[in-house]
């Protein structure tokens, strides 16, 4: 990542480095995004700014020579990391997934960790994620009951239900009329 990807307010997403080399496009269209710089991020970034300032790189993350930190020796440092922890070990690629399946558990909306992960549409979020995205009410249904079960009767029924949409309903006598 390159310090002008960042603006004032987001992080774009606009080229892909894979095995070390900087490609200048990505793999679709909808992979070049932007990411909201919230709080915390801008703070990490920052640091990381005033950390690396002495080497006036163009590069957000670099070695102790100022160059880009290469994807083989990150895999190498990430790998030392994890074997120093009780964790099973994951692939970094394995963070995106953790990412989008803490940020649905929390309630944020499909359609956001969509964006961020790059995908055209929500699809591949509810297939592989879709377990993670809680259920707030904790009652499956619990909410249409609500709306049209205690809904006011506009006919001045007491049979329980709106009975506008089925007049064959015992105790209603209502007949939908236009």
């Amino acid at each position: 990542m390159k310090w002008d990807a960042i603006d004032g307010e987001y992080i774009h997403i606009e080229l892909s480095r894979v095995r070390n080399f900087e490609k200048d496009d990505l793999k679709t269209h909808e992979s070049r995004r932007r990411i909201q710089l919230r709080p915390t991020l801008r703070h990490i970034l920052e640091q990381q700014k005033e950390l690396s300032k002495k080497f006036e790189s163009p590069y957000v993350f670099v070695n102790s020579y100022g160059r880009p930190i290469l994807q083989d020796k990150l895999r190498e440092l990430w790998a030392k990391v994890m074997r120093g922890t009780d964790l099973p070990y994951r692939r970094m690629y394995e963070t995106r997934h953790t990412f989008a399946s803490w940020a649905l558990a929390l309630g944020e909306t499909p359609e956001w960790v969509a964006r961020t992960l790059g995908h055209v549409d929500t699809s591949m979020v509810y297939k592989t994620y879709g377990r993670y995205i809680p259920n707030l009410t904790k009652m499956d249904g619990s909410a249409i009951e609500r709306q049209f079960a205690e809904s006011e009767n506009r006919n001045g029924s007491d049979c329980g239900h709106n009975c506008g949409h089925n007049r064959d309903f015992e105790g209603c006598q209502s007949v939908i009329t236009i």
